[in-house]
């Protein structure tokens, strides 16, 4: 006669999602993303009292959008290797909280140099998108409602373009374009210190184990497990930024960046 395994001792690639916890994660995954957009509109929202403030001319006013535009992109580029590294939960906490600090800094900013630099960390909430694809598809698996669940987490776009929109028109006379940045810090902490409870996902446990294993010098063990769980990775190599110029993404890399 056989007994199950106490769920602590289940390694954590072979435990069971529950439907709670699915549901549990997509509702955190939306609200990080409706924040995150929330931060990313509300900069557009205000610049132009933002260069009212600074006595700025439209096309100065463009210039630093421009190179605001420029410095997230170069941040978004470190999220991909950043999932391979320290894991889908982790990452998810970093964007979020790289979002949350872009806003309450963008508050502190003294001139066209500083709000480039604080805004191009913006970049991280931008690219939660990435970060929430990849976690919730392998949170999901083959779950019956995928789809629908999915469209819920990335229906936080126009929700978030709504609050901003909509907290700005309430906050902005009473406090100011500043203050209207700090206080989008609040609900985006709160929300990462939500994700910290998140379970990682099982696909990244077990390739954390498989590279535990290669490490180790336990090379053949490492492939039956990727062969079990169905890995297409060696788990050896880290993710790193030259990985976007390898042959097979170097085209679509250098496409993206001229445009």
């Amino acid at each position: 006669m056989t007994h199950a395994l106490p769920a602590r001792d289940v390694p954590a690639w072979e435990r069971a999602v529950t439907p709670r916890t699915l549901l549990r994660v997509s509702v955190v995954c939306f609200l990080a993303w409706v924040f995150s957009v929330y931060d990313y509109t509300l900069f557009g929202t205000l610049l132009p009292k933002i260069a009212d403030s600074f006595g700025w001319s439209p096309a100065k006013a463009t210039s630093v959008a421009t190179w605001v535009t420029l410095g997230t992109f170069v941040i978004a580029l470190s999220v991909g290797p950043l999932l391979d590294r320290v894991g889908r939960k982790r990452a998810l906490v970093i964007a979020i909280i790289g979002a949350a600090l872009s806003s309450g800094f963008t508050g502190l900013a003294a001139g066209a140099v500083t709000l480039v630099l604080i805004r191009a960390f913006s970049g991280f909430g931008y690219s939660e998108e990435l970060v929430n694809t990849v976690y919730l598809n392998e949170m999901y698996g083959k779950a019956r409602r995928r789809g629908f669940m999915y469209s819920f987490v990335q229906s936080g776009w126009p929700v978030g373009a709504l609050v901003s929109a909509g907290l700005t028109a309430v906050l902005l006379p009473a406090v100011g374009w500043r203050w209207s940045f700090v206080i989008a810090v609040i609900p985006s902490i709160l929300v990462a210190l939500a994700a910290t409870r998140l379970p990682e996902s099982p696909a990244f446990a077990a390739l954390t184990e498989v590279r535990r294993l290669r490490s180790n010098g336990h090379a053949t063990e490492a492939d039956d497990l990727a062969q079990r769980v169905g890995l297409t990775v060696s788990g050896e190599a880290k993710a790193t930024l030259r990985d976007v110029f390898a042959p097979g993404l170097r085209r679509h890399t250098i496409c993206l960046s001229l445009a």
